[in-house]
């Protein structure tokens, strides 16, 4: 419409309608920037509890890393723990292996020593008893010496009684025959009989 050769009425009409248009589109604007402002608050506040929960996860990573930082060190610790632990269980090993490798030692040791002071008390009860046996035969033997020495002084006595005995009858068997002798050559000669008599009585006498 031509405003020029409008009425004015309906120029009233069309300025009003312009006027409501351009008022909806006021009160339009002013909706959307007020929904606009309200998304920009909840925007922000969104952004603000974003922003929260980054600094509560950053602050909850921090502490579950140092969380887990302190558990890696409670098991490095742990680990280093249980390395010188095996370090010591493998110390023990090997001084309790050397302490059963001397004790074994000293076992066929003494087991030797035993076996040796056995064979020297069995040598040495030999001994003993090869002493007491020549002991006794020592005095055996001095018995027997003496027995010997006793029969040894019988027999010279004896021997020389019959040494005595001997030359008693040899004097007596010589002073006889003299005796004889002389008879003989003033008496007859004797009978073979007499003769064989006298020869017989002196072999027993001899």
């Amino acid at each position: 419409m031509d405003v020029e050769e409008a009425e004015p009425a309906e120029v009233d009409l069309h300025v009003k309608a312009i006027v409501d248009r351009l008022t909806r589109e006021a009160a339009d604007a002013g909706n959307i920037a007020d929904q606009e402002k309200s998304r920009q608050e909840e925007s922000a506040d969104e952004i603000r509890k974003l922003q929260n929960e980054l600094r509560e996860s950053k602050r909850a990573s921090s502490e579950e890393v140092a969380r887990l930082q302190g558990k890696l060190e409670k098991l490095a610790n742990s680990q280093h723990e249980t390395e010188e632990l095996r370090e010591r269980v493998q110390g023990s090993q090997k001084q309790l292996t050397e302490a059963l490798e001397m004790l074994q030692k000293e076992r066929a040791e003494n087991e030797k020593l035993a076996s040796e002071a056995k064979s020297s008390r069995q040598k040495e009860l030999a001994a003993t008893e090869k002493v007491q046996f020549l002991e006794r035969a020592s005095k055996d033997g001095d018995k027997m010496t003496t027995h010997i020495g006793t029969l040894l002084e019988s027999s010279a006595a004896e021997r020389a009684r019959l040494e005595s005995a001997n030359a008693e009858l040899r004097n007596w068997s010589s002073v006889r025959n003299n005796s004889s002798s002389r008879r003989a050559q003033k008496l007859p000669r004797p009978s073979k009989w007499r003769s064989w008599k006298g020869h017989s009585l002196r072999r027993k006498l001899l």
